[in-house]
Protein backbone atom coordinates (compact mmCIF):
# COMPACT_ATOMS: atom_id res chain seq x y z
CA UNK A 1 0.00 0.00 0.00
CA UNK A 2 1.37 3.41 -1.01
CA UNK A 3 1.95 5.93 1.75
CA UNK A 4 1.13 9.60 1.22
CA UNK A 5 4.31 11.71 1.15
CA UNK A 6 4.87 13.63 4.37
CA UNK A 7 5.06 16.96 2.54
CA UNK A 8 1.74 16.43 0.69
CA UNK A 9 -0.03 18.62 -0.28
CA UNK A 10 2.31 21.42 0.77
CA UNK A 11 4.83 20.65 -1.96
CA UNK A 12 2.26 19.65 -4.58
CA UNK A 13 2.40 21.60 -7.83
CA UNK A 14 0.48 21.73 -11.07
CA UNK A 15 3.58 22.87 -12.96
CA UNK A 16 4.54 20.45 -15.70
CA UNK A 17 7.86 18.69 -15.75
CA UNK A 18 9.89 18.42 -18.94
CA UNK A 19 8.92 14.76 -19.24
CA UNK A 20 5.23 15.60 -18.88
CA UNK A 21 5.50 18.38 -21.45
CA UNK A 22 7.16 16.05 -23.94
CA UNK A 23 4.43 13.48 -23.33
CA UNK A 24 1.68 16.02 -24.00
CA UNK A 25 3.31 17.15 -27.23
CA UNK A 26 3.60 13.55 -28.39
CA UNK A 27 -0.06 12.88 -27.61
CA UNK A 28 -1.24 16.04 -29.37
CA UNK A 29 0.86 15.17 -32.40
CA UNK A 30 -0.57 11.64 -32.47
CA UNK A 31 -4.23 12.52 -31.93
CA UNK A 32 -4.56 16.02 -33.45
CA UNK A 33 -1.70 16.39 -35.94
CA UNK A 34 -3.40 19.13 -37.96
CA UNK A 35 -4.54 21.38 -35.12
CA UNK A 36 -3.17 24.85 -34.45
CA UNK A 37 -2.48 23.91 -30.82
CA UNK A 38 -0.25 21.05 -31.93
CA UNK A 39 1.59 23.27 -34.42
CA UNK A 40 2.19 25.92 -31.79
CA UNK A 41 3.34 23.33 -29.25
CA UNK A 42 5.86 21.89 -31.69
CA UNK A 43 7.00 25.39 -32.63
CA UNK A 44 7.42 26.20 -28.94
CA UNK A 45 9.47 23.05 -28.41
CA UNK A 46 11.77 24.09 -31.26
CA UNK A 47 12.15 27.78 -30.54
CA UNK A 48 11.32 28.05 -26.82
CA UNK A 49 9.44 31.22 -27.85
CA UNK A 50 5.80 31.77 -26.91
CA UNK A 51 4.24 34.40 -29.17
CA UNK A 52 1.84 36.69 -27.34
CA UNK A 53 -1.43 37.64 -29.03
CA UNK A 54 -4.95 38.37 -27.87
CA UNK A 55 -6.44 36.55 -30.85
CA UNK A 56 -5.07 33.69 -32.95
CA UNK A 57 -5.03 35.69 -36.23
CA UNK A 58 -2.89 38.33 -34.50
CA UNK A 59 -0.19 35.82 -33.54
CA UNK A 60 3.31 36.99 -34.59
CA UNK A 61 3.91 33.60 -36.25
CA UNK A 62 0.66 33.71 -38.21
CA UNK A 63 2.40 33.88 -41.59
CA UNK A 64 4.21 30.64 -40.77
CA UNK A 65 1.05 28.72 -39.87
CA UNK A 66 0.10 25.94 -42.29
CA UNK A 67 -2.00 27.29 -45.16
CA UNK A 68 -5.23 25.44 -44.19
CA UNK A 69 -5.01 26.91 -40.67
CA UNK A 70 -4.39 30.42 -42.02
CA UNK A 71 -7.40 30.13 -44.30
CA UNK A 72 -9.61 28.85 -41.50
CA UNK A 73 -8.51 31.66 -39.18
CA UNK A 74 -9.24 34.26 -41.84
CA UNK A 75 -12.78 32.90 -42.06
CA UNK A 76 -13.02 32.80 -38.26
CA UNK A 77 -11.89 36.43 -38.02
CA UNK A 78 -14.55 37.60 -40.46
CA UNK A 79 -17.28 35.61 -38.74
CA UNK A 80 -16.31 36.94 -35.30
CA UNK A 81 -16.48 40.50 -36.58
CA UNK A 82 -19.75 39.93 -38.44
CA UNK A 83 -21.63 38.39 -35.53
CA UNK A 84 -20.37 40.94 -32.99
CA UNK A 85 -22.62 43.51 -34.63
CA UNK A 86 -25.73 41.45 -33.85
CA UNK A 87 -24.75 41.41 -30.17
CA UNK A 88 -24.39 45.20 -30.23
CA UNK A 89 -27.84 45.65 -31.80
CA UNK A 90 -29.27 43.30 -29.17
CA UNK A 91 -27.84 45.33 -26.30
CA UNK A 92 -28.86 48.62 -27.92
CA UNK A 93 -32.48 47.50 -28.09
CA UNK A 94 -32.45 46.35 -24.47
CA UNK A 95 -30.96 49.68 -23.40
CA UNK A 96 -33.74 51.48 -25.25
CA UNK A 97 -36.41 49.24 -23.74
CA UNK A 98 -35.00 49.76 -20.25
CA UNK A 99 -34.69 53.52 -20.87
CA UNK A 100 -30.99 53.57 -20.04
CA UNK A 101 -30.12 56.60 -22.11
CA UNK A 102 -26.38 56.66 -21.48
CA UNK A 103 -26.12 53.07 -22.67
CA UNK A 104 -28.22 53.88 -25.73
CA UNK A 105 -25.75 56.59 -26.66
CA UNK A 106 -22.80 54.28 -26.02
CA UNK A 107 -24.17 51.42 -28.11
CA UNK A 108 -25.08 53.72 -30.99
CA UNK A 109 -21.46 54.88 -31.07
CA UNK A 110 -20.16 51.31 -30.72
CA UNK A 111 -22.33 50.15 -33.63
CA UNK A 112 -21.11 52.97 -35.85
CA UNK A 113 -17.53 51.97 -35.04
CA UNK A 114 -18.31 48.28 -35.65
CA UNK A 115 -19.97 48.99 -38.99
CA UNK A 116 -16.95 51.00 -40.13
CA UNK A 117 -14.61 48.15 -39.16
CA UNK A 118 -16.85 45.60 -40.87
CA UNK A 119 -16.83 47.63 -44.07
CA UNK A 120 -13.06 48.08 -43.87
CA UNK A 121 -12.75 44.30 -43.55
CA UNK A 122 -14.96 44.01 -46.65
CA UNK A 123 -17.44 41.81 -44.85
CA UNK A 124 -20.30 42.91 -47.13
CA UNK A 125 -18.33 41.31 -49.97
CA UNK A 126 -17.59 38.14 -47.99
CA UNK A 127 -19.14 35.04 -49.55
CA UNK A 128 -20.63 32.96 -46.75
CA UNK A 129 -20.63 29.95 -49.04
CA UNK A 130 -16.86 29.80 -48.51
CA UNK A 131 -17.36 29.79 -44.74
CA UNK A 132 -19.78 26.95 -44.05
CA UNK A 133 -17.68 24.15 -45.60
CA UNK A 134 -14.83 25.16 -43.27
CA UNK A 135 -16.83 24.64 -40.09
CA UNK A 136 -19.38 21.94 -40.85
CA UNK A 137 -18.71 18.25 -40.24
CA UNK A 138 -16.16 18.94 -37.49
CA UNK A 139 -17.89 16.97 -34.75
CA UNK A 140 -20.55 19.54 -33.91
CA UNK A 141 -23.91 20.46 -35.41
CA UNK A 142 -24.88 23.79 -36.94
CA UNK A 143 -28.64 24.11 -37.16
CA UNK A 144 -30.44 25.40 -40.22
CA UNK A 145 -31.96 28.20 -38.09
CA UNK A 146 -28.49 29.34 -37.06
CA UNK A 147 -27.30 29.34 -40.66
CA UNK A 148 -30.41 31.25 -41.69
CA UNK A 149 -29.86 33.85 -38.98
CA UNK A 150 -26.24 34.40 -39.98
CA UNK A 151 -27.18 34.71 -43.66
CA UNK A 152 -29.95 37.22 -42.93
CA UNK A 153 -27.71 39.24 -40.62
CA UNK A 154 -25.04 39.34 -43.30
CA UNK A 155 -27.68 40.49 -45.79
CA UNK A 156 -28.69 43.28 -43.42
CA UNK A 157 -25.12 44.57 -43.37
CA UNK A 158 -24.75 44.21 -47.14
CA UNK A 159 -27.87 46.23 -47.88
CA UNK A 160 -27.41 48.93 -45.24
CA UNK A 161 -25.21 51.81 -46.35
CA UNK A 162 -25.22 53.51 -42.95
CA UNK A 163 -26.81 53.43 -39.50
CA UNK A 164 -27.65 49.75 -39.35
CA UNK A 165 -28.86 50.34 -35.79
CA UNK A 166 -31.94 52.01 -37.29
CA UNK A 167 -32.69 49.14 -39.68
CA UNK A 168 -36.13 47.64 -38.85
CA UNK A 169 -35.08 44.38 -40.49
CA UNK A 170 -31.91 44.09 -38.42
CA UNK A 171 -33.74 44.89 -35.20
CA UNK A 172 -36.55 42.43 -35.89
CA UNK A 173 -34.08 39.70 -36.82
CA UNK A 174 -32.27 40.02 -33.47
CA UNK A 175 -35.55 40.14 -31.52
CA UNK A 176 -36.87 37.04 -33.25
CA UNK A 177 -33.63 35.19 -32.56
CA UNK A 178 -33.98 35.95 -28.84
CA UNK A 179 -37.62 34.85 -28.83
CA UNK A 180 -36.81 31.54 -30.54
CA UNK A 181 -34.00 30.77 -28.11
CA UNK A 182 -35.63 31.89 -24.85
CA UNK A 183 -39.37 31.82 -25.49
CA UNK A 184 -41.29 33.46 -22.65
CA UNK A 185 -37.99 34.34 -20.95
CA UNK A 186 -37.05 36.69 -23.77
CA UNK A 187 -35.88 40.02 -22.39
CA UNK A 188 -37.92 41.76 -25.06
CA UNK A 189 -41.19 40.44 -23.62
CA UNK A 190 -40.39 39.54 -20.01
CA UNK A 191 -39.86 42.51 -17.72
CA UNK A 192 -38.38 40.37 -14.94
CA UNK A 193 -35.81 38.95 -17.35
CA UNK A 194 -34.98 42.46 -18.58
CA UNK A 195 -34.44 43.64 -15.00
CA UNK A 196 -31.70 41.01 -14.65
CA UNK A 197 -29.80 42.37 -17.65
CA UNK A 198 -26.59 43.96 -16.42
CA UNK A 199 -26.17 46.40 -19.30
CA UNK A 200 -24.02 44.16 -21.46
CA UNK A 201 -24.63 40.65 -22.72
CA UNK A 202 -22.79 38.49 -25.24
CA UNK A 203 -20.30 41.20 -26.13
CA UNK A 204 -17.07 39.26 -25.63
CA UNK A 205 -15.66 38.85 -29.15
CA UNK A 206 -15.36 35.28 -30.38
CA UNK A 207 -11.86 33.94 -29.78
CA UNK A 208 -12.55 30.23 -30.34
CA UNK A 209 -11.11 29.08 -27.00
CA UNK A 210 -7.86 30.87 -27.81
CA UNK A 211 -7.33 31.96 -24.20
CA UNK A 212 -7.52 28.33 -23.07
CA UNK A 213 -5.01 27.35 -25.73
CA UNK A 214 -2.68 30.16 -24.62
CA UNK A 215 -2.81 28.87 -21.04
CA UNK A 216 -2.01 25.34 -22.22
CA UNK A 217 1.00 26.66 -24.13
CA UNK A 218 2.18 28.78 -21.19
CA UNK A 219 2.03 25.69 -18.95
CA UNK A 220 3.87 23.73 -21.59
CA UNK A 221 6.63 26.34 -21.80
CA UNK A 222 7.12 26.15 -18.03
CA UNK A 223 7.60 22.40 -18.34
CA UNK A 224 10.00 22.66 -21.25
CA UNK A 225 12.16 25.08 -19.23
CA UNK A 226 12.12 22.88 -16.13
Amino acid sequence: MEIMPEDFPGQASFELTTKESDFLIDRWRATHPDSLLTWLALDLARTRQLGNADLPWLHPRFSAFPKPICELLQQARLFALLIHGAALIYNLQLAEKDERHELVEKYNADIDDWQARANDARIPEWDLETFWPCVMGKGHAISSTTKSFVKEWHDCLCKQDANIEQSPRARLLVMQRESRLKGPRSRFSNRAALSQWGGASGLTPLSYRWHTARQFLADLKTGLKA
